[in-house]
């Protein structure tokens, strides 16, 4: 049972970063191409920092709110590039 548990908790934060690693890699391209303000790419970067790091070494305890928080970063990754960008300054 208790390999049951743990092989559950293993491919949930599994799936979980897999989509948050596709989230991110959207979110670099889009970055990368210089339309949005350039405070846009300090912010995704320190969102990244806490996925990679969950990522890398998933914290203990519940795993589903583990994977519910990295898709909440997800979200937040989501909105700051795809913002529109800002109306040209009119004279």
């Amino acid at each position: 049972m208790a390999n049951q548990v743990a092989g559950t908790v293993d491919t949930t934060i599994q799936v979980a970063c897999a989509e948050y690693e596709k989230g991110r890699a959207v979110a670099n391209a889009v970055i990368a191409t210089g339309l949005l303000p350039s405070d846009v790419g300090g912010k995704v970067s320190a969102i990244e920092a806490y996925g990679d790091a969950a990522c890398a070494k998933p914290p203990s305890g519940d795993a589903l709110s583990t994977a519910i928080w990295l898709g909440t970063l997800v979200g937040q990754i989501v909105t700051l590039t795809s913002a529109p960008p800002p109306a040209p300054a009119q004279s």
